[in-house]
């Protein structure tokens, strides 16, 4: 790749000696992007903004900087700032601009404007641009995840064998879950550029959610092997890990991603589950806490490193309830479900905190968190929720309630779960209901 290329190295070791020397830097704009880029790609955000500041600062009002800095914004979900780092750029005729445009439509969730934007800006470009702008729009929805529009942009292109469509065509059909034709894609891809990082990641993504963990695993080795910084790629196998229940290996990786990143509070979560499971409770409590004091802080318009919505929130403080349980904390337990008692509960989390009640033996208050929950649930959804409760409670040793719940359950919905039978069946074991 071009970051490979000698003259790459020679102007990264230059830019990287004057910032160790303190020394200003004097360099064009091109340059500048080619380095932040480089830096973005390998996982070192903070140097790459960085990078982006120095430009902004020698060059205001290039696109490429505030560019940048706009998919920073969109990414913390702040849409007013996107629309005040592309109001500063200069040239409005430069069609970064203009994809950053539609972009912020497609974010505060304008698509149809955004492709009327994009097909606007498609016709005022040379012949010669086509493919390329056809390719751009299909990966801007393709973010946002609208296949349909990303795939009506990417058969417009007059070549379809070139690399560029094939990689698109494949992350549609990852993100439509169909995995294996993604899987076939990339291994194409894989024959020709077998270097590229990106591809040996997304191989392994596809694997992952195909179930496939021992080929998941041995593509994000070849990718780590390729680009060793790529946080992303140690936070992926820890979940193979933490799938095959091989916490331990979990861990590691988990913690690998964590001294990268703290942001991500899905992998933070995965990481103090596989620290608990290995027995680690006081590596496991610090991981909890700083999620706890992240959410905290977001609650109350502080700093934070997570951007939560309330629905969001209310999950998470569940997940942490849930976390303590397995550590057997009943006073933080108690604690984190204060912040999820509002009335916007889901009956799904409901059920949860049903759950967490049953662990500590508080059956009345189960009883009236899962008695809400069937309430409030829309009745073709029952049969499931009805089976959640159950489970629940076998696994808490309640064998009696479930087996009565299973029960009504034959008797009220006419295509109950699946799953009832055999749990039933396990019930009349416990029970000594032999015959039945």
């Amino acid at each position: 790749s071009y970051f490979d290329d000698p003259s790459f190295r020679r102007m990264l070791e230059n830019y990287e000696d004057e910032m160790a020397q303190n020394r200003p830097i004097f360099m064009d704009i091109d340059e500048l992007a080619d380095i932040a880029d480089y830096y973005n790609l390998i996982g070192e955000y903070e140097k790459a903004m960085q990078a982006t500041e120095i430009s902004i600062q020698l060059h205001p009002g290039a696109v490429y900087p505030l560019v940048f800095k706009a998919h920073e914004a969109l990414n913390r979900n702040d849409v007013a700032q996107a629309r005040h780092f592309a109001a500063a750029i200069i040239d409005k005729e430069d069609i970064e601009y203009k994809y950053l445009v539609a972009e912020i439509l497609i974010a505060e969730g304008d698509t149809l404007q955004a492709d009327i934007y994009l097909e606007n800006t498609y016709r005022a470009t040379a012949a010669e641009d086509n493919d390329n702008v056809c390719i751009d729009c299909a990966n801007l929805f393709l973010d946002y995840s609208h296949t349909d529009l990303s795939s009506k942009w990417l058969q417009r292109c007059h070549d379809h064998h070139s690399v560029s469509y094939k990689e698109t065509s494949g992350k549609i059909l990852y993100v439509q879950k169909n995995y294996k034709k993604s899987i076939e894609i990339f291994r194409e891809l894989i024959d020709v550029n077998p270097y590229d990082a990106r591809y040996w990641k997304i191989l392994a993504e596809a694997h992952f959610y195909n179930y496939e963990m021992d080929e998941a695993i041995q593509c994000i080795d070849y990718a780590i092997a390729i680009n060793p910084n790529d946080k992303d790629c140690y936070g992926l196998r820890g979940d193979c890990h933490n799938y095959l229940e091989d916490y331990t290996e979990a861990a590691k990786y988990y913690k690998r991603y964590y001294e990268a990143d703290q942001s991500n509070i899905d992998l933070n979560l995965s990481y103090a589950i596989a620290l608990i499971h290995t027995k680690q409770c006081n590596e496991a409590q610090d991981v909890l806490k700083h999620i706890e004091e992240a959410l905290g802080s977001s609650q109350n318009q502080g700093q934070s490193v997570y951007t939560v919505s309330e629905e969001r929130t209310i999950q998470l403080y569940i997940d942490l309830a849930l976390a303590y349980t397995e550590m057997g904390d009943e006073g933080m337990v108690l604690r984190c479900l204060k912040h999820a008692t509002s009335n916007r509960c889901t009956p799904q989390q409901l059920v949860a905190q049903g759950h967490i009640m049953l662990c500590f033996n508080h059956i009345d208050k189960a009883k009236e968190l899962f008695v809400k929950a069937m309430y409030q649930e829309r009745e073709n959804e029952k049969p499931l929720l009805s089976m959640h409760i159950a489970v629940s409670l076998f696994d808490n040793g309640y064998i009696e309630q479930c087996y009565k719940i299973l029960k009504k359950s034959l008797s009220l919905y006419k295509e109950p779960i699946i799953d009832t039978w055999p749990y039933l069946a396990l019930c009349c074991i416990e029970l000594h209901r032999n015959e039945e």
